[in-house]
């Protein structure tokens, strides 16, 4: 959030900044508030549609470095992850 006090105040912003300088193939990618943990449905500090961009982003950024797993959703539109089965540790 471009109004956190956490990722503004403590300079993780400028940080961040450096890094997207420092190579063409980084985003920053900003969401208007000041809430940290924005994207923690189970927090009062959720904003659904930040969440959501967020999300979108972050799985075009996976598709785009081929990702075997960002195309895929689950039915409440988070990643899909295999869990490792029982006959999987053989």
């Amino acid at each position: 959030m471009d109004a956190d006090p956490i990722f503004v105040d403590e300079g993780d912003i400028e940080a961040a900044r450096e890094l997207v300088e420092s190579t063409e193939q980084a985003e920053l990618s900003l969401y208007a508030g000041d809430q940290h943990y924005f994207a923690d449905s189970t927090l009062p500090s959720y904003d659904a549609d930040a969440a959501e961009l967020l999300l979108e982003r972050t799985l075009a950024f996976l598709r785009s470095v081929d990702a075997p797993l960002a195309a895929e959703r689950c039915p409440s539109g988070y990643l899909r992850q295999r869990r490792p089965r029982r006959d999987d540790a053989a």
